[in-house]
């Protein structure tokens, strides 16, 4: 069995693709299983993998890693099922990990058939690896990409860094030689699409991306984690869902906005506690809803009157109490 896995970008989106190929077959002909495709906004598998937790890799490869020291040709089933197990978790937590299967898939295989030994250390040393590229990632975000409007463009940033890295003699994100190529990917796109060797060319390919389109980072004012200006440059909110109720980080976001306004809004404070006031005179039945929905309309006029500058507070407030 041979396998395929490429990606690209059409329209702001991500897309991969993968499957299986019969063996000596054109990777993109005549395929034994149907083709894997999956898309993404712009830039969203580049900040999961940097999200990516490193100690639940580590719980995912050890077991993998101890399978494949006791593997020989002759090794049971149930050996074998742990590693494809193992693959199939990694390939569920993060797209990019869909390459590390298909390529493993392959080595499985041919190890069963006495063909090759397997790389061992490729899975004992991928949290390490994956800990390695995140740290990496961060300096890019920090010093490249961190959106301010105030500061150089990216690629200026990008070319300062790399001076000051040469002159402190520190080491840079360890860009590639990239497999890339140039095809039709849809009746009416044309674009590059990348082959990658292995998941580090997939983090390449979209750093590079990010610094070529200037697509900026910024932290959440509410999460605290980084996400891509892909949209509205103003946003200081991602979009990553925020708590049970399913609300993202820019819903809570916007209420925590108009509350803190609100807060500040002293005409508006003045005419909720009459609201409030008022409100409650229903309940305890000293006013009829008539009224109050008769008064609350002729506060709301006065209050956007005030708003507008045509009374004062003082006098909005007087209004307020003989009512």
């Amino acid at each position: 069995m041979r396998y395929y896995f490429k990606t690209y970008i059409v329209n702001d989106r991500e897309y991969f693709e993968f499957g299986e190929t019969d063996d000596g077959a054109e990777i993109l002909t005549e395929r034994k299983l149907p083709a894997y495709k999956k898309d993404f906004p712009l830039m969203e598998s580049l900040v999961s993998f940097f999200y990516l937790d490193v100690n639940e890799l580590e719980a995912i490869c050890k077991p993998m890693q101890k399978a494949l020291r006791e593997y020989d040709p002759h090794s049971s089933q149930e050996i074998m099922m742990t590693v494809r197990s193992g693959l199939n978790t990694l390939a569920e937590k993060h797209i990019f990990f869909a390459l590390l299967r298909c390529r493993w898939a392959c080595l499985l295989d041919l190890a069963e058939k006495g063909g090759n030994d397997l790389p061992v250390k490729e899975i004992s040393h991928l949290p390490s690896e994956v800990a390695e590229r995140q740290q990496r990632m961060e300096e890019l975000f920090r010093n490249v990409l961190l959106f301010d409007p105030k500061e150089k463009k990216i690629p200026e940033r990008f070319a300062a860094y790399g001076e000051d890295a040469a002159r402190k003699r520190q080491r840079l994100f360890p860009f590639r030689k990239l497999t890339v190529g140039f095809e039709q990917v849809s009746p009416t796109a044309f674009t590059e699409v990348l082959y990658p060797e292995d998941i580090y060319d997939l983090v390449d390919f979209y750093l590079r991306e990010c610094i070529r389109r200037e697509i900026p980072m910024r932290r959440c004012k509410n999460c605290g984690r980084w996400f891509a200006l892909t949209g509205h440059q103003g946003w200081e909110y991602c979009d990553r869902v925020f708590d049970e109720k399913g609300r993202t980080c820019r819903d809570v976001g916007a209420v925590n906005t108009w509350t803190a306004k609100r807060s500040e809004d002293e005409v508006f404070k003045v005419y909720r506690r009459e609201y409030k006031k008022r409100f409650g005179w229903i309940k305890a039945g000293k006013i009829p809803a008539e009224d109050f929905y008769q008064w609350s309309e002729q506060a709301r006029r006065k209050k956007q009157a005030c708003d507008k500058g045509e009374i004062t507070l003082e006098e909005f407030e007087a209004w307020l109490k003989k009512r």
